[in-house]
């Protein structure tokens, strides 16, 4: 299962959030790695999906891109009739929709959210997160896929220094611990990663600057020894996968500028 924790910073993955340190020492890891450019969500995700760099993937913002035409994580499930399911924004029907079945597919609008105060943000997370576990739970084993996104959107309106992005960060987290503690069911493998993190002040960044690239990823559970981060996302693709399939390096993946 990979979950997305969408905007959380790595200071705050060290030290304020629990949950992803519990299971890293019980039974897997956590190192930090780096994100790509631009460090945007989207770009991230589809790099969490091929193991490729957004110059392969073609996935180089958060608005308009094509389908990526590279290996991916949902092509390989396909191939081998491994089931997929998704709650989360709508990047991975537009990324990967060829491969998903719409009936296991549950999309948020992220507009949705966009408010003027944490405590009603911090209560469309619970509310999500309630709809997010036992759709989940409900789907047979295979691949899973979850987007925590509530810290982004305090990252962007308040600053990633804020009081307001620690509150909602910490439900955030919450919301981690229930999912994880629902869907353990002792073989399952857990990928827990950011996609970006923030600056410190409100707004947007994603091109460059230490705060936002570096990532705490966790994996957790069975082969969880095998999944080790390197210097990137990208380098992490053969051994997060290996669960699924053994996938092509995304070295030797291309991509076809006319797509």
């Amino acid at each position: 299962m990979l979950i997305v924790l969408d905007g959380i910073k790595l200071r705050v993955a060290e030290e304020e959030l629990s949950n992803p340190a519990r299971p890293s020492r019980a039974r897997g890891n956590r190192q930090t790695a780096k994100t790509v450019l631009p460090s945007l969500s989207n770009p991230a995700r589809a790099t969490f999906s091929t193991g490729a760099g957004p110059d392969v993937h073609g996935v180089t913002n958060n608005g308009k891109f094509y389908p990526p035409p590279v290996q991916s994580l949902f092509s390989i499930a396909k191939q081998h009739g491994v089931p997929v399911a998704v709650f989360g924004s709508d990047f991975w029907s537009r990324a990967f929709g060829e491969y998903l079945d719409p009936s296991h597919v549950r999309e948020f609008n992220k507009e949705q959210h966009e408010i003027d105060d944490p405590e009603t943000l911090i209560a469309w997370q619970n509310s999500t997160c309630d709809e997010m576990i036992p759709f989940l739970a409900a789907q047979p084993k295979g691949l899973l896929i979850a987007g925590l996104t509530a810290a982004d959107e305090a990252g962007h309106d308040w600053g990633g220094k804020s009081e307001q992005y620690e509150s909602v960060a910490r439900a955030v987290d919450a919301c981690l611990g229930r999912v994880v503690q629902a869907l353990d069911d002792g073989d399952t493998t857990f990928v827990i990663a950011s996609d970006h993190g923030h600056i410190q002040r409100r707004g947007h960044g994603g091109h460059g600057g230490s705060e936002g690239r570096n990532q705490r990823p966790v994996a957790a559970g069975r082969q969880s020894d095998q999944a080790r981060p390197r210097d990137g996302l990208a380098t992490r693709h053969r051994t997060y996968h290996r669960g699924l399939a053994r996938p092509t390096h995304p070295s030797e993946q291309s991509r076809d500028d006319s797509v």
